[in-house]
């Protein structure tokens, strides 16, 4: 096991403020950082998720200008610190999505291009409900480059990918004293976890035996107000829209975020809406993250963060949701 003190740490994450860019939380935001000291860590999720930095809000592809064509600038290298395990999962399930055929060339390219440093939990939001669903493990790294586990005056690492190795090389080796010291924390936390565990068994099947239950749908979703906040904080949502904005003679082709919660996402070019209801927009959300997506990939699109739950501005649960399915 690797271990570096809180002070070499600071100089560690000083090296890519100078040659790079260094992302970290900052009024609950994952932004770019000029100093570590900066950065703000709590327990849990942040408010805003690390997907925006792989999947930018409002994203440019190309411009046209002059009769010609721009593409974006290159990013640049980035490290992030400090994302959860439950975002790091959200990692990979993004993946599943922009990286399959054909890939995406722009998430592929700032993956590429971004190192993710993920760091352990101790404590859980009681919103947090990760471990609800099966094999999911807050101390492994996931879609990161490194895992780290906070001491008292420093850092361990706990698991590695092979573009982090590179980056730890030269940190200390420990005894084997600190590996008990984190078991017993994660036995800690795995204890608080079961706690608030939801039913996930036979989730997809019971949620799609619901589909035409109109009461059970009204019964939980009458108050949404289809705002989109859960789809915009939740780390593994990635609809959106692709736009050309002119000025003159220029044009910039943008993509932005959208949501299954808006009224003319589904709105066809005929002035036909299959989803104009709220109340099968809502559904939808449920059905895609529970049924419709662990049917495809085997993994359910939801990694138990609790962001939905907090910041839904009607109290909706998704939690109660699956419990009474």
């Amino acid at each position: 096991m690797l271990y570096i003190d809180e002070k070499g740490f600071m100089e560690f994450l000083n090296i890519f403020a100078k040659k790079g860019e260094l992302w970290g939380i900052v009024d609950n935001r994952y932004t770019r950082v000029h100093s570590p000291e900066l950065i703000k860590i709590s327990d849990g999720p942040q408010r805003f998720s690390p997907k925006e930095i792989l999947h930018p809000q409002d994203e440019t592809l190309m411009k046209f200008e002059k009769n010609e064509v721009k593409l974006p600038l290159e990013p640049q290298n980035k490290v992030i610190f400090a994302i959860r395990p439950c975002d790091a999962f959200g990692l990979e399930i993004l993946a599943q999505t922009f990286l399959q055929d054909p890939v995406d060339p722009y998430f592929a390219k700032r993956r590429e291009e971004t190192i993710f440093i993920s760091l352990a939990c101790k404590n859980p939001l009681p919103t947090c409900f990760c471990t609800s669903f099966d094999g999911f493990d807050p101390y492994k790294r996931y879609g990161a480059d490194i895992l780290l586990y906070k001491e008292e005056k420093g850092y361990l690492v706990l698991d590695v990918s092979e573009k982090g190795k590179e980056m730890v090389n030269g940190w200390q080796k420990v005894e084997h004293i600190y590996s008990e010291r984190v078991s017993e924390t994660k036995r800690s936390l795995l204890d608080k976890l079961n706690k608030q565990k939801v039913k996930t068994e036979n989730l997809k099947d019971r949620l799609l035996s619901r589909f035409n239950d109109i009461g059970f749908w009204e019964n939980h979703t009458m108050r949404c107000i289809n705002c989109g906040i859960c789809t915009y904080l939740c780390p593994t949502c990635y609809c959106f829209d692709i736009d050309d904005e002119r000025i003159k003679s220029r044009v910039r082709r943008t993509r932005i975020w959208d949501s299954c919660q808006f009224a003319y996402f589904t709105l066809e070019a005929s002035g036909h809406n299959p989803r104009q209801h709220k109340l099968s927009r809502t559904r939808q959300r449920f059905m895609h993250k529970l049924s419709y997506f662990p049917t495809t990939y085997k993994n359910y699109h939801c990694v138990g963060c609790g962001r939905c739950i907090i910041y839904c501005p009607v109290n909706i649960d998704i939690r109660e949701i699956i419990t009474s399915a």
